[in-house]
C-alpha cells in the first residue's frame, strides 16, 4: 500500500461517530464473507468461500482505485476498502463524488465471481439492493422506521425522492467471464444542505436529513440518535453476502418492487449519445433492463442515464 496524504479535518458540524478500526467492523458483522452463506443457486457463485478482509482509510483519493490495485496484485475476494473520505471520488461517466471527511461512507467490495460477462448487469442490482437493505436498517436503527430506500436505474440510492447514494462497478473480463470487479459504494450519512455544491442541493439528500424530516424538523441533519457510519458499514457487508448467496430470481423481485424507474415513461441517454425513449418494462435475468418503444419494441438496455 502507498502511503496516504494527511487526513483533512472534519467539518465543524460533523459527529465523529466512529471507531474506524477494522476489528470494529468485523465485531459487529454477522456474515464471515462472501460465498460463505448456504444457499442453492445463488445470484453470483463464488469460485471459493473468502473471508473479509477490511482495509480502513481517514483519507484515500478513491476507495475503488485502491481495490483495483489490490485486483490486479492478487488480493482475494472479500477485500473491503472504505474511507472516511476520498480526494478523488468518483462516480460513472467520471463524474466527481462530492466525500468531504466525517459525512460519508465510501467502500469498495472486490469479487471474483464466477459469471460470465453477459451477466455483469446482475451485480449492479445485487449491489443496489443490498445498499438499500443497509440503509433501511441504519435509518431504522436510528430513529427512522418505516423509511423505505428507492432504487433508480441504473445505480443510484433514494431516500424520500432524492439521490442518497450511488454505486460504480468497475470489472476486468478474459475470456467472456468476469475475472474481478470492484463494486464502488457511497453512502451520504452526516450530510446537511450546505454540504453539496449548489448544482445538487435540490436532488440529493443524506440519512440525517432523512431522519430530521422524518422526525417533522428541518433538515439540519443532526438527528437525536447520531447514524454511525461503522454500524452501517457492516451492515452493508452482511446484506452484500447476503445478496450474493440469493438466488437471482428473488433478488431481482425486490430490485423491481424498489425501483422508481419501472412502470414510467423514460428517456434514456444511451452510451454513445442516443437517446431512447419508453416504458422501463422490467429487469431481466442476466440483469438488463428491458425498454418497450412507443411502435411497441423491446429494447435491451445495458447502460445509460435516465434524464429528468
Amino acid at each position: 500500500m502507498t502511503e496516504q496524504p494527511p487526513a483533512a479535518p472534519p467539518l465543524p458540524h460533523q459527529v465523529a461517530d466512529d471507531i474506524w478500526c477494522p476489528d470494529a467492523v468485523l465485531a459487529l458483522c454477522r456474515s464471515t464473507g462472501p460465498g460463505m452463506s448456504a444457499g442453492s443457486a445463488p445470484a453470483v457463485e463464488a469460485p471459493m468461500a473468502c473471508p473479509w478482509q477490511v482495509l480502513l482509510f481517514h483519507e484515500t483519493a478513491s476507495t475503488n482505485d485502491v481495490a483495483l490495485r489490490e485486483a490486479v496484485h492478487g488480493a482475494p475476494a472479500g477485500l473491503v476498502v472504505a474511507a472516511a473520505a476520498q480526494s478523488a471520488g468518483r462516480g460513472r461517466q467520471g463524474r466527481a463524488w462530492v466525500s468531504p471527511r466525517g459525512a460519508g461512507l465510501y467502500v469498495s467490495f472486490l469479487l471474483r465471481p464466477a459469471l460470465e460477462a453477459a451477466h455483469a448487469s446482475r451485480l449492479t442490482a445485487i449491489a443496489a439492493v443490498a445498499a438499500a437493505r443497509a440503509m433501511d436498517e441504519s435509518l431504522a436503527a436510528s430513529g427512522g422506521p418505516g423509511i423505505r430506500t428507492a432504487i433508480k436505474w441504473p445505480n443510484d440510492l433514494h431516500v424520500h425522492g432524492r439521490k442518497a447514494g450511488g454505486i460504480l462497478i468497475e470489472a476486468a473480463i478474459h475470456g467472456g467471464r468476469i475475472s474481478h470487479a470492484v463494486i464502488g459504494i457511497g453512502i451520504n450519512v452526516h450530510h446537511r444542505r450546505d454540504d453539496f455544491p449548489p448544482e445538487l442541493s435540490d436532488t440529493a439528500t443524506s440519512l440525517a436529513l432523512a431522519l430530521a424530516l422524518a422526525s417533522g424538523g428541518e433538515e439540519r441533519g443532526e438527528p437525536s440518535s447520531p447514524l454511525r457510519r461503522v454500524e452501517l458499514l457492516a451492515r452493508l457487508m452482511d446484506n452484500m453476502a447476503n445478496s450474493l448467496a440469493t438466488p437471482f430470481e428473488t433478488l431481482r423481485a425486490e430490485w423491481e418492487s424498489r425501483c422508481s424507474t419501472l412502470g414510467r415513461t423514460i428517456t434514456i441517454r444511451q452510451p454513445d449519445g442516443t437517446l431512447l425513449q419508453g416504458t422501463a418494462a422490467a429487469l431481466d435475468d442476466t440483469g438488463v433492463l428491458h425498454v418497450e418503444d412507443y411502435e411497441g419494441r423491446t429494447h435491451r438496455v445495458h447502460a445509460g442515464e435516465v434524464l429528468g
